[in-house]
C-alpha cells in the first residue's frame, strides 16, 4: 500500500509548499499508476510524491511550474514571500532537495513516462515541471506567438507610414515610444505594450484604432476593446472615450465607426453560468482586433482561453504595467512576455522597419542581434505625462520599483523631502484615522442626506448620483491585506462603528444611506461585476415614500440603480484590498500598511498602491521596517514563457 505518512510530507505542508488537495491529487495519481502500470518500490514512491506534490504546490503560490535546477541549487526558492529559511522543516526540506543530484532526479521523474511525460499528468520541459494543464496553457501561448510572428505586414509599408503621420503629426526631433508602439502594433499579429502609470497606454490605443480603421476597407473593422474586471473595462471605456474627445473632428470621425466601449473578458468570450465559453477554437470571435487592457490582472488560463477563441487572421494587442501585481490565479504572463522590455533588443530588421513607418532612428542601445522573437512584439511606453519630474507620487514608484531602499530610508527620515502631494502618516491604530476620515467623508454624507430629502426626476436624480460616484473617486483606503488589524474587513468594520457611534449612520440595518460596497463575484443577470463599486442611496418617490436603492456607474457616462436584494454578494469598500484596486485611479490613495509582516507585502504590491493615485498619496506606516521589507522582497513566478522566447 502507498504510504502518505513520511515526516518530510508535513514539513511541506508547515512551510505552505503543499496543500491537502496536492497531496490527495499526486497519491491518486501514484495509486493508479501502480495499479494500471507498475508496482513501485518504497524509494521510487517516496521520490515522485515529493517531486510530484513540490510541483503541485507551486500552482498555491502563483507558479506555472517547479523549476528544478533552482530548487536543488537553492532551495530557500520555494519558499512562499515571507517565509524565512530556518527551522526543522526547512532542514527537512533541504535534505530532500540534496538526497539526489539535480540529473538524477530528472532520470527519476522520466524513468516513468506515464507519470511523467507529453501525455501524462504532469510534463518535465527541461529542467520545469509541470502539471499537464498548465504546460499544455504555456504551449499553446508559445504557439500562438510563434504563429503570430509569421504573419505578414497586412499593408505595404509606404501606406502604414502615412497613416502614422496623419494620427502622430511631423517627426519629433526626439524618440516617441507612443508612435513606435502604434508603428509595432499596427505591423504586428500580435504585440504589447507595457508602460507606468500616465506613460499614454490608452492615447496609443487611441491613436492605433485610428490607424487600424483608418486602413481598413470602408471601416469594416471588427474591434473589441477588453478587460480582465468589470471595473477595468468602465475605466478603459471612460479614458478611451476622453481621449478620443481631445483629437480633430475628422479623426473622431474616423473612430466613430468603430466600438469604443469595454467588456469584461468572460462577457466577450461569452462565459455561461457552467463555466464554459461561448466562444472558442471551434466557433472563434467575429473580430479583426482585439485590445486587452489591464493585462497583468490575466492569469495564464485565461489567456489561453482568449487565444483559443481569436481567428488566425485577428490582431491582438495587450496593454499593462508590467510592474503592477499579477494576477490572483497562477502565472505573471504579462510579466514574463516583458522580461526585456526596458532593454528592448530590436534586431536590426525590427528597428530598420520602424524607422521605415515612423521616422524615427534608433540606436544601437536598443539593439541586439541575440534578441528573442518576442522582444520583436514588445514596446515599452517610458515617459510618464502624468507626473513632472518632481512629482513625489512619481520619483517614490520609481524608488519602489527598483527596490532603491536607501532612497526610501532618506524619504521615511525626512517626510517632506518628496514634496506635497506625499504623506507619511504614522498612526498606533486605526482608530487614529477615524476623526480625519470622517471629515474628509462629510461632504458625501452631506450629499447623501440632502438626497434622502429630495423627490427628483429621473434625470436630476441620475445627475445627481453621477456626482456622488465622482465623489467616492476622490479618496480610497488600500488595504495591503484582508483580516488582522489592519485588514480591509476590520477597517470597513470599526469605521462603521465609529460613524454609527458619531450618528452619521443612524440604523443598525446593514442597508444605510451612504454605505459603500464592492461587488464580489460577476453577475451576468445584472451587468454587474467582480470589482464594481456603489453606493447606497435613499430618496422620497412622488408619494413622498422613502426608496433606497445601491447606484452604480454604467460605464456609459450613466447610473444604475439596483435594490439591495438584487445585487450579488457584496462587501462594505470604505476600504478595499490593493488586488481589488487595480484598473482604478483616485485623487488621493492612501494605503494602510499593516504593523506584522505577512507574504502579501511585496514590491508590487506598493508600487500597485502607489500608481492609484492623480494627485496624493498618503502612506500610514505602524512600522516602518516593513516597508523596507515589501520593498526588498519582489514577486518572482516561475514558469517557461521568458525562458522559451528569449
Amino acid at each position: 500500500m502507498l504510504s502518505a505518512n513520511w515526516p518530510w510530507l508535513e514539513s511541506l505542508r508547515h512551510l505552505g509548499l503543499c496543500r491537502a488537495l496536492d497531496r490527495h491529487l499526486v497519491l491518486g495519481c501514484l495509486r493508479e499508476y501502480q495499479q494500471q502500470i507498475q508496482p513501485l518500490k518504497e524509494d521510487e514512491a517516496a521520490f515522485l510524491l515529493f517531486w510530484l506534490t513540490l510541483c503541485s504546490g507551486q500552482v498555491a503560490q502563483g507558479h506555472i511550474c517547479l523549476d528544478i535546477e533552482l530548487a536543488c541549487r537553492e532551495p530557500a526558492s520555494l519558499l512562499p514571500s515571507g517565509t524565512l529559511p530556518y527551522g526543522m522543516a526547512y532542514q527537512e526540506l533541504k535534505q530532500q532537495l540534496q538526497a539526489n543530484p539535480f540529473a538524477q532526479v530528472l532520470q527519476g521523474l522520466q524513468a516513468h513516462p506515464q507519470l511523467v511525460g507529453p501525455q501524462a499528468p504532469f510534463v518535465l520541459r527541461g529542467h520545469r515541471l509541470y502539471l499537464r494543464r498548465y504546460a499544455s496553457v504555456e504551449q499553446q501561448i508559445i504557439e500562438f506567438i510563434e504563429q503570430r510572428a509569421q504573419v505578414q505586414l497586412p499593408v505595404p509599408v509606404p501606406v502604414l507610414a502615412q497613416a502614422i503621420t496623419d494620427w502622430f503629426g511631423d517627426v519629433p526631433k526626439q524618440l516617441d515610444w507612443q508612435r513606435l508602439a502604434c508603428a509595432m502594433a499596427a505591423s504586428r499579429a500580435f504585440s504589447v505594450i507595457t508602460g507606468g502609470p500616465g506613460t499614454g497606454k490608452t492615447t496609443t490605443v487611441v491613436r492605433l484604432v485610428g490607424i487600424l480603421s483608418q486602413l481598413a476597407a470602408q471601416g469594416a473593422l471588427q474591434l473589441a476593446l477588453a478587460a480582465p474586471t468589470g471595473k477595468a473595462a468602465a475605466r478603459l471605456t471612460e479614458s478611451f472615450e476622453l481621449a478620443v474627445g481631445k483629437l480633430a473632428p475628422a479623426q473622431q470621425a474616423i473612430l466613430a465607426r468603430v466600438p469604443s466601449k469595454a467588456q469584461t473578458i468572460h462577457r466577450l468570450l461569452g462565459r455561461s453560468a457552467d463555466g464554459e465559453f461561448r466562444f472558442h477554437a471551434g466557433q472563434p470571435l467575429p473580430l479583426d482586433v482585439l485590445i486587452i487592457d489591464e493585462a497583468s490582472m490575466v492569469d495564464a488560463e485565461l489567456l489561453a482561453a482568449v487565444l483559443a477563441a481569436l481567428p488566425r487572421t485577428a490582431r491582438l494587442v495587450l496593454l499593462g504595467d508590467k510592474d503592477q501585481l499579477a494576477s490572483v490565479e497562477a502565472g505573471a504572463v504579462l510579466a514574463e512576455l516583458c522580461d526585456q522590455a526596458e532593454r528592448a533588443r530590436y534586431w536590426p530588421s525590427t528597428a530598420a522597419l520602424l524607422t521605415q513607418l515612423t521616422g524615427l532612428p534608433l540606436d544601437a542601445h536598443w539593439l541586439d542581434e541575440q534578441g528573442g522573437m518576442l522582444q520583436q512584439q514588445v514596446v515599452m511606453l517610458r515617459e510618464s505625462r502624468r507626473f513632472s519630474a518632481d512629482s513625489g507620487i512619481g520619483r517614490l514608484a520609481a524608488a519602489v520599483n527598483q527596490g532603491a531602499t536607501q532612497q526610501i530610508e532618506h524619504w521615511l527620515s525626512a517626510p517632506d523631502a518628496l514634496g506635497a502631494d506625499i504623506q507619511l502618516l504614522p498612526a498606533t491604530s486605526t482608530a487614529d484615522l477615524w476623526p480625519w476620515l470622517r471629515a474628509v467623508l462629510a461632504p458625501l454624507w452631506q450629499q447623501v442626506k440632502w438626497l434622502a430629502q429630495q423627490s427628483l426626476d429621473d434625470a436630476a436624480l441620475s445627475a445627481h448620483c453621477l456626482k456622488l460616484l465622482a465623489q467616492l473617486a476622490q479618496l480610497q483606503l488600500l488595504c495591503a491585506v484582508r483580516q488582522g488589524p489592519w485588514g480591509v474587513e476590520t477597517v470597513n468594520q470599526q469605521l462603521q462603528q465609529y460613524l454609527r457611534k458619531m450618528g452619521d449612520i443612524q440604523t443598525a440595518a446593514d442597508w444605510y444611506p451612504g454605505r459603500v460596497v464592492m461587488v464580489r463575484q460577476n453577475d451576468y443577470s445584472t451587468g454587474l461585476m467582480n470589482g464594481d463599486v456603489g453606493l447606497s442611496v435613499s430618496w422620497l418617490d412622488s408619494s413622498g415614500v422613502s426608496v433606497q436603492k445601491v447606484v452604480f456607474a454604467d460605464g456609459q457616462g450613466g447610473v444604475r440603480f439596483f435594490l439591495p436584494s438584487r445585487l450579488p454578494e457584496v462587501e462594505t469598500a470604505y476600504a478595499v484590498t490593493v488586488h481589488k484596486s487595480q484598473g482604478s485611479e483616485y485623487q488621493h490613495a492612501m494605503l494602510l500598511l499593516p504593523d506584522t509582516d505577512s507574504p502579501v507585502l511585496t514590491r508590487e504590491l506598493v508600487y500597485t498602491a502607489i500608481t492609484r493615485a492623480k494627485q496624493t498619496f498618503s502612506l500610514v506606516l505602524p512600522n516602518p521596517a516593513l516597508l523596507l521589507q515589501a520593498v526588498r522582497r519582489p514577486t518572482e513566478r516561475r514558469g517557461g514563457l521568458r525562458v522559451r522566447q528569449s
